[in-house]
């Protein structure tokens, strides 16, 4: 049966490779595929129609599809679970690479050993910049809500007003650099992470490689932001999609990855079916 014609827009992402490179990808028999959330599989927080089906056409030709993504994990479950799209080997990375979680079996194995920085830098930040009002988290520099997302191993804020996000950051870096505590912050569209440096999902997905979990080498990792750089530069291919930061887009084309020409699960299932 002849193959079915590629839409055009994916025959332009593929014309977009030299000959050697697009050979290259496709002499590859991937076998991984990990799904950042937001940004990616998520529109405005809700899972897309694109990408759940691109999701399941990968698990409808055997490859292992692992989420990776900086909510808690049992966030991240509970939506995944809702859309059936867990599977008995399903894995989730999660808080940016703190915490690896097996639904099945309900096992969570925290791979960084953050220690106390990040409970005693929150603590600080809430004392010296926060009140509660009503029983609600106020920033008091701008008098906005915040709301801070548990968390075992990094601390999240997602600010009412998201023109705080810039002077909230500035104020955990001055409280990082003036304990010397070894974390770092990073800086979302609608919220602020700070993290145990050392810990992000590159750093998780290696840890899986060695437990015999995967190959980074048939990995395909699917990212869009700064949290997703290090998972990027790490598996076989890495893809993006046309909302990613221009950083992002720089170093998934610096590996001879597929930046796609669409947004969100669109991109997602564009790049999916380009590769199948």
């Amino acid at each position: 049966m002849p193959r079915r014609a590629l839409p055009r827009h994916c025959d332009a992402i593929r014309h977009s490779f030299t000959s050697a490179a697009w050979m290259g990808v496709c002499a590859v028999k991937y076998e991984t595929a990990v799904f950042d959330l937001d940004g990616i599989l998520l529109e405005n927080g809700f899972l897309t129609h694109e990408g759940k089906e691109a999701v399941r056409l990968l698990i409808d030709r055997g490859v292992h599809v692992i989420y990776s993504s900086g909510k808690n994990y049992w966030y991240t479950v509970g939506g995944l679970s809702f859309s059936h799209l867990l599977q008995d080997d399903t894995v989730v990375i999660a808080e940016n690479g703190g915490i690896i979680f097996y639904p099945s079996t309900l096992r969570k194995d925290i791979i960084n050993d953050h220690g106390p920085s990040i409970g005693e830098i929150a603590r600080s930040f809430k004392q010296r910049y926060c009140s509660y009002e009503g029983g609600q988290l106020v920033y008091m520099p701008s008098g906005n809500r915040v709301w801070e997302e548990p968390k075992e191993t990094i601390f999240t804020l997602f600010p009412t007003v998201l023109k705080d996000i810039p002077e909230m950051q500035q104020h955990l870096d001055e409280l990082i650099h003036d304990t010397n505590a070894p974390l770092y912050t990073v800086a979302h569209s609608d919220a602020i992470d700070t993290v145990p440096k050392g810990q992000d999902k590159g750093r998780a997905l290696e840890h899986l490689e060695r437990q015999g979990t995967l190959s980074l080498a048939t990995t395909i990792a699917f990212g869009d932001g700064e949290n997703d750089r290090e998972m990027l530069s790490i598996a076989g291919l890495p893809v993006t999609v046309a909302n990613a930061s221009p950083s992002i887009k720089d170093l998934t084309r610096s590996r001879n990855g597929i930046v796609t020409s669409k947004r969100c699960g669109l991109g997602v299932l564009e790049a999916v079916r380009l590769l199948l």
